[in-house]
């Protein structure tokens, strides 16, 4: 009689102990698949949402913004505090700005002057374009930026010199210099030190 029941306490000491090991396998299963899910989350959310300045600028553009992938035509560039566009571009290869400029000396030689038409969509308290120093450059067809020229040429309405308050939009010129007889591949935006994005320029 000791004897069986010795070996029913074993038997039951061992069906015990096998059934703790089933569950820990088993609990130790869904800990992975917690940890492995939570690494994919992590990793989805990352790509979600890129940690860099100029990357999270182009995803608030659906993608656009880049050199090779430029704003299209018309549609707004969406920065943190404002949105803007270009909506009109002039060129003059042989005449002034007459009605746009206060003051205009000739071009260097192989140059043109264009002038170009922005709109900025104010998104803060206050935007005050001269004190965010805004930053604009024309790409031509080899990729090269044109900036605004120093004390060359003036315009009348000239958009660094502008305050907006929330939801005011500011429309104002920026002149550049530019080669001649080549028209203008995309427009490089900036607001402030902050991300850069290309567009296409007007029709």
């Amino acid at each position: 009689m000791s004897e069986s029941k010795s070996g029913g306490f074993f038997s039951v000491f061992t069906g015990t102990i096998a059934g703790l090991s089933v569950f820990a396998c088993a609990a130790i299963a869904c800990v992975g698949v917690v940890i492995t899910g939570a690494i994919v989350l992590l990793a989805l959310n990352n790509e979600a949402e890129p940690d860099d300045p100029q990357e999270q600028a182009i995803a608030a553009n659906d993608g656009f913004g880049s050199k090779d992938r430029p704003i299209r035509t018309g549609e707004w560039a969406i920065f943190d505090d404002v949105d803007m566009r270009p909506i009109q571009v002039v060129y003059a290869p042989d005449a002034e700005f007459t009605d746009l400029t206060t003051r205009q000396n000739p071009p260097p030689a192989g140059e043109q002057y264009v002038l170009v038409q922005f709109e900025i969509r104010c998104k803060t308290q206050e935007c005050n374009t001269r004190l965010a120093l805004t930053s604009f450059w024309l790409i031509d067809q080899a990729g090269r930026q044109w900036k605004e020229p120093f004390l060359t040429i003036e315009v009348k309405d000239d958009l660094d010199s502008h305050n907006a308050s929330r939801d005011e939009i500011i429309t104002g010129w920026q002149a550049f210099t530019f080669p001649q007889n080549e028209a203008v591949r995309a427009i490089l935006m900036q607001w402030g030190l902050g991300p850069h994005l290309y567009a296409l320029p007007p029709a």
